[in-house]
This record gives C-alpha cells, sequence and structure tokens, in this order.
C-alpha cells in the first residue's frame, strides 16, 4: 500500500523492479508472488483523486534495480521506458 491506498511490485524479465500505486480499493489484480503477469494485462484501476492527494486521477510509477524495501532509492526510469518503448 502507499498511503493506504493499493500498490503492486512487479519484477520485470529486465531485472528492473516496477512499483505502481493509487489503484482503486478492490480494484488491485490479486496474483500469487512470482505469477507472470503478461504485457498488456490490466493490474487494477486507477483510483479516486483523494488517493492522490487531491490530484486528477492519476498511476503512481517508479522502477528500482533491486526488489523495493522501505528504503529503497528509486532509479531514473527514463532510460528503462525508452529502451522499453523503443523496443515495440
Amino acid at each position: 500500500e502507499l498511503g493506504g491506498y493499493p500498490s503492486i511490485q512487479i519484477k520485470g524479465d529486465d531485472g528492473n523492479y516496477y512499483f505502481y500505486a493509487h489503484f482503486r480499493g478492490g480494484s488491485l489484480l490479486q496474483s500469487q508472488e512470482g505469477a507472470r503477469i503478461e504485457q498488456g494485462q490490466t493490474l487494477g484501476v486507477i483510483g479516486e483523486p483523494a488517493c492522490a492527494q487531491g490530484t486528477q486521477p492519476h498511476l503512481h510509477f517508479q522502477a528500482y534495480s533491486s526488489r523495493i524495501t522501505g528504503n529503497s532509492t528509486a532509479s531514473n526510469v527514463q532510460p528503462i521506458v525508452t529502451k522499453a518503448f523503443g523496443a515495440l
């Protein structure tokens, strides 16, 4: 959870860990740890503005080079996203 709202952490095939948050309560994909999530698979429904501290609904996204813990430092996502979209 992030701020009391559902979140999910996914280990990508590239070895990076991806963190998504601010989903609507009860909408998050329920899967077993270690289960494979396919490209394009719906993870959940973006939450209401209140879960984003008064901003418009949005998806919180971070990338990490190692498993996310309470003291993890996020990576610069630009090279990761550029590489991913460049491969499409």
